[in-house]
């Protein structure tokens, strides 16, 4: 219950999308510790699971949905724990494949917020800046799923591939993965590994073009949103 009035007050404060976007930030801020082994993998859990719980919550502001978040959350990490235990890179597969199909239905639910809306509000900002952050974490996913698929797709400048051979090995390669998508998406190009196939390369290009695509469409909605309110008379479409 705890837990619950949590969400609530926090919901109060800066909303949901505020929520979203601070477990998002703060999963930016654990995966460089975590990556450079300072970090203890129990805090990446952490964070993955409360970036679950907040996309799911933003989607629908439901106490419904804060459970199948948390029951998400905790089972993705027991999935984790029996991928390393059993050294079974299927349920590793399976693990980021119920995470991007999450995370799409956590796009489209919070698009729908963007496109419906008919004033440009602090609440539509925050939406349009979560789904332009979840874009490249559904990209890192992607790539997740690509390289378990096909070994080899991503590589390290040096011609170092991804094994996948433990808990620490298979937390800083997603990570990898991870930076190198905000990269992509933002343009920065900042990565340590970058894609070793054509595959990859395209998959790579596509999210590059969806992120430019993206934020051209919804600065156009914003700003047409914005015009269509100015220029409406006070007295709205009835007037006169």
């Amino acid at each position: 219950m705890r837990f619950l009035d949590l969400f609530r007050r926090l919901h109060a404060t800066i909303g949901k999308f505020g929520i979203l976007f601070l477990a998002i930030v703060v999963l930016f801020l654990v995966t460089p510790a975590i990556v450079g082994g300072l970090g203890n993998l129990a805090i990446l859990s952490i964070s993955t699971g409360a970036v679950l719980v907040a996309s799911l919550y933003a989607a629908r502001p439901e106490r419904s949905a804060i459970v199948l978040g948390l029951v998400l959350a905790v089972a993705d990490f027991l999935v984790g724990r029996l991928a390393l235990y059993f050294d079974l890179k299927w349920l590793v597969f399976l693990q980021s494949l119920v995470w991007l199909v999450t995370l799409i239905y956590v796009v489209i639910t919070i698009l729908g917020v963007v496109f419906r809306s008919r004033s440009v509000t602090e609440e539509t900002l925050g939406a349009a800046l979560c789904v332009y952050l979840l874009i490249g974490m559904i990209a890192a996913f992607a790539f997740s799923v690509l390289e378990i698929a096909l070994p080899g797709s991503f590589a390290s400048p040096d011609g170092t591939i991804f094994t996948w051979t433990d808990a620490r090995s298979r937390a800083a390669e997603f990570l990898h993965l991870f930076v190198m998508s905000f990269g992509i998406l933002s343009g920065s190009g900042f990565s340590a590994v970058a894609p070793a196939t054509e595959f990859a390369r395209n998959i790579a290009s596509l999210e590059a073009m969806i992120g430019q695509i993206y934020l051209a469409v919804v600065i156009a909605r914003l700003v047409g949103i914005q015009v269509a309110g100015e220029v409406e008379p006070p007295g709205g479409k009835g007037s006169g």
